[in-house]
């Protein structure tokens, strides 16, 4: 079964292009306002994926979301990934360069849900 994936709604066009691909490819995704995302994650049954922008308030984010569900995998973005030590990341989440595209999101959510 694959997971269900988080997406914020900071930027909608971002936001729209990512969704549409992960959709496209056999996801489910939710996309939400950043403050809303940990209460509706909580509820969320099955395996979930959390896409948090590390520019964007996403290290504490993913910290809250992995405090109420510590079995959610996390993806993460940044436009200088190589100066967010691992120490600040939640465990086991890779970071990708932003701006991501569709495809490469596809991609690093197919890795992590394997």
């Amino acid at each position: 079964m694959r997971p269900v994936i988080y997406l914020t709604d900071e930027n909608p066009v971002v936001a729209r292009d990512l969704a549409s691909a992960l959709t496209k490819n056999g996801y489910e995704v939710v996309t939400l306002p950043a403050p809303e995302i940990a209460a509706s994650l909580k509820a969320q049954q099955g395996r979930v994926v959390l896409f948090a922008n590390i520019d964007r308030g996403g290290l504490d984010l993913a910290r809250e979301v992995r405090t109420l569900r510590p079995d959610v995998g996390v993806i993460y973005s940044a436009a200088t990934p190589q100066r967010i030590p691992e120490t600040a990341r939640v465990r086991g989440a890779p970071i990708v360069r932003s701006p991501v595209t569709p495809s490469q999101l596809v991609g690093v959510v197919g890795a992590l849900a394997s």
